[in-house]
This record gives structure tokens, C-alpha cells and sequence, in this order.
């Protein structure tokens, strides 16, 4: 599988809720992204990237707990734009203080870098 520089597979993900088994009680919510397993030339002699479909994660649900577990895959099919977020976030405050700005950006992007720290190994 091919993955970005952040190790993880590519944003956009996307979430869909799905049967396995054709059972109602083994269904849940695909987590999936995409990325291009093959290029190909097109009739204009182009070359063109084959997207694939990746499994990131499933979360399965049940009767009780059926709007949490929706709300959990459209958490996780989120992470790639949080994470791009967080980082344009953290650069506009470390500018902001270091350039004598506030001392509450100060906080606010340490707490940002300890969490981009965690989702970067």
C-alpha cells in the first residue's frame, strides 16, 4: 500500500455504512480512503493514477448504540482534515507569539504541537 510522508493513508476518508454477511447484526460503518495502485496510459496517451479503495478501519454497531458508533466513524473518517487543521493552526499561533503576541497562543500552541507530536511518532 502506498502512504504519504505521515505514514498513514491519504486523506480524503470516508465513511459508509455497510452489511457484512448480509446479517443486520454484523453491520457497521467502512472507514475508507483512496490511493492509486497503478498508472495508466488513457486513450490520449496520458497517464492516468488508478484509484483503489483502503480499508483504514471498521466500527461496528448495534441496536443500543447505533448513533454512537455513526458518530465514531465520521470522527475517525475525519482525522487526515483535523490533522491538516491542526497544523495550519499551530503555524498561524507559533507566528502570532513569536512575534510577541499573546502568551495564551503561546499555551494554545504548545498544546497543538503536543498533540501533532502524538499523531507523528
Amino acid at each position: 500500500m502506498i502512504v504519504n510522508p505521515d505514514k498513514h493513508t491519504s486523506g480524503p476518508w470516508k465513511y459508509s455504512n455497510r452489511n457484512w454477511r448480509n446479517e443486520e447484526t454484523e453491520s457497521g460503518w467502512y472507514i475508507t480512503g483512496d490511493h492509486h495502485d497503478s498508472i495508466e496510459e488513457n486513450e490520449d496517451g496520458q497517464e492516468v493514477a488508478t484509484p483503489t479503495c483502503v480499508s483504514v478501519a471498521i466500527v461496528p454497531r448495534n441496536s443500543t448504540s447505533h448513533p454512537i458508533c455513526e458518530a465514531n466513524a465520521r470522527l475517525i473518517a475525519l482525522a487526515p482534515e483535523m490533522l491538516e487543521a491542526l497544523r495550519e493552526a499551530s503555524e498561524l499561533l507559533y507566528s502570532i507569539y513569536d512575534h510577541g503576541g499573546y502568551s495564551r497562543a503561546g499555551w494554545v500552541y504548545e498544546q497543538c504541537r503536543e498533540v501533532l507530536r502524538k499523531l507523528e511518532g
